[in-house]
């Protein structure tokens, strides 16, 4: 129905990877722009759009989870919309009672307010948070909503800066925008 995970289990681990926003998909570009907050998971207001995208699937995917569960760990990511869902399946997953060790997250815009970020980023094991330098997406859907997790930017020369200072992330922008 739109919304579309992968999970993929080893002996060693299993990755649960969530598909961004699809071109031309109008059921993404719905849950990208319905962003007033709703309770969401881990006791924080999230972003009304992304948590439908997730509710579409997420008992199919807590049932298929809770079945790898206790035999390996579990790693989320997802790009973008991707991201956003990858993101709410972590605290959903954490309220179910089933250790995340980590989330990996791709371009991803702000999920939640400050009390769902604080709650993912404590208890979703290794949190990281990669941006690209001009990439609009993380910049959305506004002040209601924080991060989850520091960024590890890629600037304008394709380097990769941890935390950078959010000065230096406005000047990278604006020379890769001058470049382009």
């Amino acid at each position: 129905r739109g919304t579309e995970a992968f999970l993929a289990c080893r002996h060693d681990g299993c990755v649960l990877a969530f598909r961004g926003t699809q071109p031309g998909s109008v059921r993404d570009w719905i849950s990208d722009v319905r962003f007033l907050p709703v309770d969401g998971p881990g006791n924080g207001r999230v972003h009304r759009g992304f948590l439908a995208a997730w509710r579409l699937i997420s008992q199919q995917v807590v049932n298929c989870v809770r079945e790898c569960v206790g035999v390996t760990p579990i790693y989320l990511t997802g790009h973008s919309l991707g991201a956003a869902l990858a993101t709410l399946a972590a605290a959903e997953l954490v309220d179910e009672g089933v250790e995340v060790e980590g989330l990996c997250t791709f371009g991803s815009p702000r999920v939640g307010d400050p009390i769902f970020s604080h709650f993912v980023s404590k208890y979703a094991g290794e949190v990281r948070r990669f941006v690209n330098c001009t990439e609009v997406v993380t910049r959305g859907p506004g002040v209601l909503y924080c991060h989850v997790g520091a960024p590890e930017y890629f600037d304008a020369g394709g380097r990769l800066i941890k935390d950078p200072p959010p000065l230096y992330i406005t000047f990278d922008r604006l020379r890769a925008r001058w470049r382009e």
